[in-house]
């Protein structure tokens, strides 16, 4: 929970707590999801017709939605990946590598991945381990954890102007390493990622 409530504090900080969902998409793609959006409220508005006054609410409300489904929208994933890049980290493209090979109940970016994991803890308060249909994995659980913690402590020192060595909590008792000793198409691995903690 305070590593969440850390990350989303460094969003509001630096304005990076909200995205807008639209902005990143190509304009041709964004003109044919444009279209679809208008479709889908078009259709849900038609369902609507002839229904009572409580399911036309319930309807509306549910095209309202649709309606702004690419506007504005708070991601913890995606904040904790702003802050990762304005620091100049390359956490974000190993880790959405990882995913693209190794989702996690359909998240196959490392900030999906992320704000699936902030939904659990902060909605369920736990991770159901070994209950029946669980998504979750320890080992995996494990990993985020260690690397928000290392990633922030990494955030915290390049903010107070600090590049020299320090000693990293993914890598355990190895010799200090510098603040950017995460590099590009670095294996997963080194991150903590993908190993076998048991062995």
């Amino acid at each position: 929970m305070q590593l969440v409530r850390a990350y989303e504090s460094l969003g509001k900080h630096f304005d990076l707590a909200e995205t807008n969902l639209g902005a990143n998409i190509d304009p041709i793609r964004k003109s044919a999801v444009d279209l679809a959006i208008s479709e889908a409220v078009k259709k849900v508005k038609t369902i609507s017709q002839g229904s009572t006054a409580l399911e036309r609410t319930s309807l509306e409300r549910i095209a309202g939605r649709i309606r702004g489904v690419c506007g504005k929208e708070k991601a913890f994933g995606v904040t904790v990946k702003s802050i990762a890049e304005r620091f100049g980290f390359a956490d974000c493209d190993i880790l959405d590598g990882y995913y693209r090979i190794n989702p996690i109940c359909r998240n196959s970016t490392w900030p999906g991945v992320l704000s699936l994991y902030r939904g659990a803890v902060i909605h369920e308060g736990y991770f159901a381990f070994g209950s029946a249909g669980s998504v979750y994995s320890i080992q995996d659980v494990i990993s985020v954890i260690d690397h928000l913690e290392d990633l922030l402590i990494r955030v915290l020192l390049r903010m107070i102007g600090y590049d020299g060595p320090y000693r990293s909590t993914i890598r355990g008792n190895l010799m200090p390493v510098l603040i950017d000793w995460v590099y590009h198409n670095q294996p997963a691995s080194d991150l903590g990622f993908g190993i076998d903690r048991n062995a």
